[in-house]
């Protein structure tokens, strides 16, 4: 009985430590998207949704892994003379980076960088050319993320991050293009 019980406190102490290095949350915020195109002139910038949950494990006492999955909102428009185009194009977005914690009092900054996949859920194209570009379903690249988060004011960790997206895949067969977004977040950690 008395192994029993030794073996059961070993059991709910290692739980406990392991969910002290387990956090998850919700960020939400605005995306600044736009596309580079090799061939013509650069698009105007259009502003869109974002929403995702994370799950972030503390591996070291400034170093951590986040996961990161949600929705995004993307795209561009460009006019030039009576030509009109812009698509707004809605993404599920999944991200996997590495995070390096800044301590402060009461506030923590914080550097990340990783790799982004996104996967095109629906589109809408608005065109006034002949020719429609239909866009790839799948997109991938990079994240660099920085960010303050303050501790111990609220019963969760408040977060405020920016971060900038490019791409590393074309986003149309023809032209060569591809997605720069710069996010802007603010979400709660527990």
């Amino acid at each position: 009985m008395k192994v029993i019980l030794i073996y059961l406190v070993f059991a709910i102490t290692s739980l406990n430590s392991l969910a002290a290095q387990i956090r998850f949350g919700i960020k939400s915020g605005v995306t600044l998207a736009d596309q580079t195109e090799a061939e013509f002139s650069p698009a105007r910038s259009r502003m869109g949704l974002n929403i995702s949950a994370f799950i972030e494990y503390s591996f070291h006492r400034h170093l951590s892994l986040q996961a990161e999955s949600g929705y995004d909102q993307k795209g561009y428009r460009h006019t030039e003379g009576d030509v009109k185009i812009g698509d707004r194009l809605n993404y599920w977005v999944s991200s996997a980076r590495v995070k390096m914690d800044y301590p402060l009092t009461k506030w923590a900054a914080y550097l990340a960088i990783g790799l982004r996949y996104d996967r095109l859920v629906s589109k809408k194209i608005g065109n006034t050319m002949p020719v429609v570009l239909l866009p790839d379903k799948n997109s991938g690249g990079l994240v660099f993320a920085g960010g303050l988060e303050v501790k111990n004011v609220f019963p969760v960790t408040s977060i405020i991050e920016v971060s900038f997206n490019p791409d590393f895949t074309t986003l149309y067969r023809y032209p060569h293009t591809r997605n720069r977004t710069i996010e802007l977040k603010l979400g709660v950690k527990l």
